[in-house]
Formats: C-alpha cells, sequence, structure tokens
C-alpha cells in the first residue's frame, strides 16, 4: 500500500461502538443461551448496569449480530426440530378467513 494513504488510515480514530449495548454482548449472548427472555435481560440491563433499553431494541440488537445462532435457538428449538418460532411447519388458516364446511 502507497505510504499516504497507511498515513492516512493510521491517523484515524477507533470507530465507536454504534450501540450502547456493544459493551453487553457477551452477558445478552450469555443471558439467551440460559433462555431469558428480551423483557427480563432489559429489566436487567436496567437494574445491574443502568442501561435502559427498550425490549425490540434489544431484540434488534440480538438479531443483526448473530448472537443465539452458535446454540441453534434460532433456526430451532435445541433437539426438537421444531422452529424457535414455535411453528409446526403447517399452515394456518388467517383469522379472516371463513371456516371451511366440514362434513
Amino acid at each position: 500500500m502507497d505510504a499516504k494513504f497507511q498515513a492516512i488510515l493510521d491517523s484515524l480514530p477507533p470507530k465507536l461502538p454504534r450501540s450502547k449495548l456493544e459493551p453487553y454482548a457477551d452477558l445478552i449472548r450469555e443471558l439467551r443461551k440460559r433462555e431469558r427472555s428480551y423483557r427480563e435481560i432489559a429489566g436487567l440491563l436496567k437494574e445491574r448496569c443502568g442501561v435502559n433499553v427498550g425490549v425490540h431494541t434489544l431484540y434488534s440488537f440480538v438479531r443483526t449480530r448473530g448472537i443465539g445462532e452458535a446454540d441453534g435457538r434460532i433456526a430451532e428449538r435445541a433437539g426438537t426440530g421444531v422452529p424457535a418460532s414455535g411453528s409446526t411447519g403447517r399452515h394456518r388458516r388467517s383469522r379472516s378467513a371463513p371456516p371451511r364446511n366440514e362434513r
């Protein structure tokens, strides 16, 4: 690389984390492994760390960083073959769909 470009790169300060949750990523990861809900984690962060965060913000933080994927909880519940959403893969009728005529 050109020395001029390297000097520019070396002069730049390190980029700060974009999320206030970044310092707590390991804690959040461990709490999700222990099957704590997002609401519980948000409460713990507020009580113990003084970090006020919304449940949806916490959920987005976890999903965008792949926290929880390593243990397979996002893809499916451990060993059950059931997706984490609780769906069994069967399609459900929408709530607005009329009932079927059953004979």
